[in-house]
């Protein structure tokens, strides 16, 4: 997605290549069924937001669209891509789960 040439109008890689950078949200927004073929569920910015952190990803700077994941950078080799994961226990089961004491009700691998 972030290589693909016919895409550098709305989505690159940052300088520096830890990162990547959305810079239009409105056509970002518009051509994510074809950046994700078949997750109909993420075709607006508030679920891409929320699946990334899932992943792991970060926001180095609140005022931006940029994300950064250790694993995910230019050039990344399997291995790297591999530590990019979606994480066992999120959203209100995390909470849930630490108050009790409990693992979660459902674990999304």
């Amino acid at each position: 997605m972030v290589d693909d040439p016919k895409r550098r109008d709305y989505v690159r890689w940052a300088k520096d290549g830890r990162s990547f950078v959305i810079t239009d949200e409105e056509k970002f927004e518009r051509n994510l069924a074809g950046v994700l073929p078949g997750l109909s569920f993420m075709m607006n910015m508030g679920n891409f937001h929320r699946e990334l952190a899932n992943y792991g990803f970060k926001k180095p700077d609140a005022h931006k669209l940029e994300f950064e994941h250790e694993g995910f950078v230019r050039g990344a080799d399997d291995e790297e891509l591999a530590r990019v994961r979606r994480k066992e226990n999120y959203g209100r089961y995390r909470k849930d789960a630490s108050a009790a004491g409990k693992p979660p009700a459902i674990v999304r691998a």
